[in-house]
């Protein structure tokens, strides 16, 4: 067994090792009811897989992610709850959300170990201490806790691990020789990896752009030579850009979404995910930092401020900037670029922000820094100051993971961080809902409306308030349901109803 093969056998495991020592408790979690039930229970395509390759899901076509977890249903169809300890009310009582937890985990480890890889290959002087916690901070930091905890997140992890291997399989040579000879089986296992990391989640569509630019550092090729090398990638792109263009329909209940709006919301975003970057305090599922959350509190026309003093000083000394610093802070915007809000997209009702989109991105600013940091002369007090990091940013994930361990422990945290979180109120109160708790379920409700006004909601109010007799409180909240959508049939139907029954 050779050296470079011995090394990378321990390194694995050691990254195997710390993931399970700060996220292993994961297994023993529970689903929760944001989007695990609507993927794992009433999604068709987990009883016949052919539909998640037929036609998207949720207006979202991942047919790699279905498939995965419809071969971790398969393997979970056992009656698990005498193993396990279920406190509170559970979305999917008939699978065991083991299995689940499980393969978010070990994708993660895989993920690290392909960054390692990467990182060595790319920077073959650099210290293998610097390389190993380097990747260590990628493995521990607490933006990725939400990514591995949470079942629905593992087309994030998914996709971000056939991203690594993509990287890592790049950079081990040109795709070309020096008389443009190119090696047409890479070509292809890089386009289908690229396609499978696509096809498991969409956003991955920038890569492309990126990994030019890493040619270009790595092997001093000409940008044209190296777009023809990945002209199969670009290809792929465009195509799924098509297609979710096709596919993905403008959000529903979406306000302040015009043109000129779009930047400032974006700004305000990036701006988010490097402060959080730097401090990983406070971190939960719903920052509640959606458009009418901005524009209303006034935050939205001065947050930007915070990049600009960024960006602008990075733009003058470009050409001062270490090229490879500058890649990685590219490829740290290029990953979140899609999701920053300058198109509009489901879950940004809720919020633009989300810690999980911050997986990947993590990765390529990781890979960017690596080379400025291994040139400081003071090797010894920098890798104590990296030690130190990892251990601070392992200790803080382990302390915020149990926030996942159900949907109460969730949105408890949640309030913690978004007192008025819209989606906290309004999923707790479907859990009082389902155990029959009418009052608590209509106090929910409500205070969800402050921030998410839905046609919906107002609608289960109205029928919860007839559940206990109350119907002229049943009626004005069907009153209001109409006036946030007139067109709704159901709340016309329960509107001649409950006019029915204030008559008698």
């Amino acid at each position: 067994m050779t050296v470079a093969r011995k090394e990378s056998i321990s390194v694995s495991l050691l990254f195997f090792l710390l993931s399970a020592a700060i996220f292993g408790r994961v297994i023993f979690f529970d689903f929760v009811n944001l989007d695990d039930p609507s993927n794992l229970k009433k999604n068709p395509a987990m009883q016949d897989i052919a539909l998640a390759w037929n036609k998207p899901y949720l207006d979202a076509y991942l047919p790699i992610t279905y498939t995965a977890w419809w071969a971790l249903s398969g393997l979970s169809q056992a009656d698990h709850r005498d193993s396990h300890e279920i406190e509170t009310w559970t979305p999917i009582p008939e699978l065991d959300p083991a299995v689940f937890h499980l393969a978010n985990l070990v994708l993660h480890a895989c993920g690290t170990v392909l960054l390692y890889l990467s990182l060595r290959t790319l920077f073959p002087d650099a210290s293998r201490s610097l390389l190993l916690l380097l990747s260590g901070i990628f493995l521990l930091h607490p933006l990725q806790v939400e990514a591995i905890a949470w079942v629905t997140a593992l087309k994030d992890v998914l996709s971000g691990c056939l991203s690594l291997l993509l990287i890592y399989l790049f950079v081990q040579k040109p795709l070309s020789d020096y008389r443009g000879r190119r090696n047409t089986q890479r070509m292809l296992l890089l386009a289908s990896i690229f396609l499978a990391a696509c096809l498991a989640k969409s956003t991955r569509v920038f890569l492309p752009l990126w990994l030019l630019w890493l040619g270009h550092l790595q092997w001093k090729k000409p940008g044209v030579q190296l777009f023809v090398d990945l002209l199969p990638l670009f290809v792929i792109a465009c195509v799924i850009v098509i297609l979710a263009m096709i596919i993905q329909p403008h959000p529903k209940d979406m306000v302040y979404q015009e043109i000129w709006r779009r930047p400032l919301i974006a700004a305000d975003a990036l701006g988010f995910y490097i402060f959080k970057l730097f401090w990983p305090i406070n971190l939960a599922l719903d920052y509640g930092r959606n458009p009418r959350f901005l524009f209303e509190s006034g935050q939205g026309y001065w947050t930007w401020i915070f990049v600009a003093l960024i960006v602008i000083p990075c733009w003058y000394l470009r050409k001062r900037l270490h090229p490879w610093l500058l890649l990685g802070m590219a490829g740290f915007v290029i990953s979140l670029l899609p999701l920053l809000g300058l198109t509009p997209f489901v879950f940004q009702t809720i919020s633009t922000v989300s810690d999980r989109y911050c997986y990947l991105a993590l990765a390529l600013l990781i890979i960017g820094v690596t080379p400025v940091l291994s040139k400081i002369p003071q090797q010894k007090n920098l890798l104590v100051f990296l030690s130190v990091i990892v251990l601070l940013l392992g200790a803080r994930s382990y302390c915020q993971l149990p926030a996942w361990r159900n949907s109460m422990t969730l949105w408890e945290h949640t309030f913690s961080v978004t007192p008025d979180s819209a989606i906290a109120h309004n999923n707790l109160a479907s859990i009082y809902e389902e155990l029959g708790n009418a009052p608590l379920a209509i106090e929910h409700y409500e205070k969800s409306m402050l921030r998410l006004p839905r046609a919906e909601t107002c609608s289960r109010i109205a029928i919860l308030y007839t559940d206990v007799g109350n119907w002229e409180k049943a009626y004005v909240w069907v009153k209001r349901g109409l006036a946030l959508n007139p067109t709704d049939t159901i709340l016309r139907q329960n509107e001649a109803a409950i006019a029915a029954q204030l008559q008698k």
